[in-house]
């Protein structure tokens, strides 16, 4: 290095001022034709779908910068605010988002982690779209082994509208996308729209608007003391709606079966529901068109037939000795009100099993027609085990069935179609449910190429308690028979030791961290920047230490579903430099206290941007 106190020793003092401002010259000169900061790159910028909000106070920066600074570095990136939900709630998640926010922080970002209640998380991310990061989670119901709702959650037609809680919250549009999506749920070709679907899983792993951090191992476990023969369901052991007609009572004749839970439904108004479990809860309750069987194959269920007569149109024929709860035979006019009832209501958590429906025909008293806008592939499978079928003459006044107070919703539902009648449901304690002896199957039934024994259980309780351990500890005392929720890796040791409890562990294609980037706001409009982000994401270290190993790192199609699951997707490493080269590639430059700032010249979008 020059010292440069030596070389102007002994020269005049206005010399010495020249040498010096000829060397700071030079030095400027030498930065700029060297490229000098980060070159100035146009970020990708996804165009999200708008739509008008009220106007927002911008949130005030800690750090003023000077007007001298925005033009050298750009203006500060806001502050990052995670959503998700509680350690109590889920405490694989909790650390997960943790760990994320802190690598994320060594990025130069600010990050804030705020935990609220299922329910919160599920208002505030996808009814008022109000956040900018927001992590939570897609349970494994056996009808999600067909890719088709996976998928759409990143479809333009499930943006829906603000407050309707359709399942893209994150805003991402794109027309190709939409129409690769499309394609496959026309293509009737197995092959074909297998296909399709991997081209799908390509291009979301590019654009990345949404991904799941983790597939985290089932665990449940019930008291084999007491019960035997419980049915497995992929994704979902012991609580399905098959379990009350297969899991076994020792002591033989009909018992009540208790499940201990830690969270409870958001709603049991069938038409207000959007949580999973609140569903688990509801196919008790309402019977629909089809079951699907642990391989996810179509079991015919309330309907007796099913005939697919043309790419567009489905005969169903209905069981002529199925009832309502009152007493009241269920028809094909029930049919009809209850699919047209949803679109109607344009219930948005249904949308995608109703949309296709063009109209519903009754042919006679137990026959019904529906006919499609175009072939569908998922129709059967999908939309008629998914939409309940509803008593018309209970709900045929409702106008504004989302308006319906708690206690209207109570009454509604005493009078439901399914193999158990509502009781009573105390909140933050229990749900109370029991067997309707006048059920088509409750003596047993052959649906299809499925046996179903009968039913094997009087009464269906679910305990609520405060958190996972509260529902460990029930189970070791026989408060409860089994576990309505998964347990964490560090209960198997704790259950083992007990001879009368069997611990049950399997792999999973639930989305147990379905991370969602708001790209109605920037950073998160631009692709680098999504990119980037998971590349900052410690995978092994969520995996290997926080699931203890009972994990797989995350994909939209889980690689457990071999078939959909397309492993040649591009993969996210953790790979913080590589995450670094993408920000600077996109214009982000950091001050030397390694914050992070906007490309010069850049504004930032926001949410009531036009």
């Amino acid at each position: 290095m020059v010292n440069y106190t030596k070389l102007l020793k002994g020269i005049s003092k206005s010399t010495s001022i020249a040498v010096l401002i000829g060397i700071v010259l030079v030095a400027i000169g030498a930065f700029l034709a060297f490229g000098g900061l980060a070159p100035q790159q146009t970020p990708t910028v996804t165009t999200p779908i708008e739509t008008p909000t009220e106007e927002k106070k911008p949130t005030p920066q800690k750090e003023e910068t000077t007007p001298a600074q925005e033009q050298r570095l750009g203006i500060p990136v806001q502050k990052i605010v995670i959503i998700t939900t509680t350690e109590a709630d889920d405490p694989q998640r909790w650390a997960a988002v943790q760990a994320i926010a802190e690598e994320w922080r060594k990025l130069g970002f600010e990050v804030e982690v705020i935990g609220l209640e299922p329910s919160q998380v599920d208002k505030k991310c996808y009814y008022e779209w109000d956040f900018d990061v927001c992590v939570f989670g897609w349970g494994a119901r056996i009808d999600r082994l067909d890719p088709n709702l996976f998928l759409s959650l990143i479809t333009t037609g499930e943006i829906g509208e603000k407050g309707q809680g359709a399942n893209n919250p994150t805003g991402y549009s794109n027309p190709e996308y939409d129409k690769l999506y499309e394609e496959q749920r026309r293509t009737l070709d197995i092959e074909k729209r297998r296909e399709i679907v991997f081209k799908l899983q390509e291009l979301w792993f590019e654009e990345v608007p949404r991904f799941n951090i983790y597939h985290s191992f089932v665990i449940a476990a019930y008291n084999s003391e007491k019960w035997s023969d419980p049915l497995i369901m992929p994704g979902v052991p012991l609580f399905h709606e098959w379990q009350p007609f297969f899991i076994t009572p020792k002591q033989g004749g009909m018992q009540e079966l208790i499940y201990g839970s830690h969270v409870e439904p958001d709603s049991l108004n069938p038409l207000g529901a959007t949580l999973i479990f609140s569903w688990f809860v509801l196919k008790n309750i309402y019977d629909t068109l089809v079951r699907l069987s642990p391989s996810g194959q179509p079991v015919p269920w309330l309907a007796e037939s099913i005939e697919v007569e043309s790419p567009t149109s489905i005969l169903i024929k209905i069981r002529e000795n199925a009832k309502f709860h009152d007493g009241k035979p269920i028809t094909a006019e029930d049919v009809k009100f209850s699919y047209e009832y949803f679109i109607a209501n344009e219930f948005a958590y249904f949308r995608p099993y109703w949309k296709n429906v063009d109209r519903v025909e009754v042919v006679d008293k137990y026959t019904v027609r529906i006919y499609l806008k175009e072939p569908d592939a998922t129709f059967v499978t999908n939309s008629l085990y998914m939409i309940p079928i509803l008593p018309k003459h209970v709900w045929e006044n409702v106008e504004n069935p989302s308006a319906l107070s708690e206690e209207e919703v109570f009454e509604k539902l005493k009078v439901g179609s399914g193999p158990f009648k509502f009781v009573q449901w105390v909140k933050k304690e229990f749900i109370e449910l029991e067997a309707f002896k006048e059920h088509f199957a409750f003596n047993g039934i052959t649906a299809g190429d499925f046996e179903v024994p009968n039913l094997k259980v009087s009464k269906l309780i679910i305990k609520i308690y405060g958190d996972l351990e509260g529902v460990v500890n029930a189970l070791i005392t026989k408060e409860v028979d089994a576990t309505a929720v998964g347990l964490l890796p560090g209960h198997i040791e704790t259950l083992e030791k007990y001879d009368y409890i069997t611990v049950i562990k399997a792999r999973s294609f639930a989305l147990n961290a379905d991370l969602m980037f708001n790209v109605r706001k920037s950073p998160f409009d631009i692709k680098e920047v999504r990119q980037a982000l998971l590349y900052a994401i410690p995978y092994d270290y969520i995996i290997e230490v926080i699931l203890k190993g009972l994990g797989e790192k995350g994909y939209i199609i889980a690689p457990v579903n071999s078939f959909w699951h397309n492993p040649d997707v591009r993969q996210y490493e953790y790979n913080p430099e590589k995450a670094r080269e993408l920000l600077a590639s996109a214009g982000f430059m950091w001050d030397d206290k390694g914050r992070i700032y906007y490309p010069p010249g850049f504004t930032p979008k926001k949410p009531e941007d036009p």
